[in-house]
């Protein structure tokens, strides 16, 4: 079993601080868990964004009137099967 998180404190998508261009800090924890299995099958369980946390990866100015956000990855979940040969 194991938890990641990451922490991404507040910053400006460009130089300065323009206000419609400030990215506002964020935590997203990830979570998983596993099993080994005979003739070297594992099984993992695992959570990405875990508390389903919005977010903006990115903002970026198309046009002098126009914003747009990158949104940060969504909560996921998925089972990950591996075997050693």
């Amino acid at each position: 079993m194991a938890v990641n998180s990451s922490f991404q404190s507040p910053s400006n998508a460009d130089l300065g601080d323009i206000p419609v261009l400030r990215i506002a800090p964020y935590a997203v924890v990830d979570a998983r868990a596993g099993m080994t299995f005979a003739r070297g099958w594992t099984a993992e369980l695992f959570v990405r964004n875990l508390a389903g946390q919005a977010y903006a990866s990115f903002i970026s100015t198309a046009a002098p009137d126009v914003i747009v956000r990158f949104p940060g990855r969504p909560r996921s979940f998925g089972l990950r099967l591996a075997r050693r040969l």
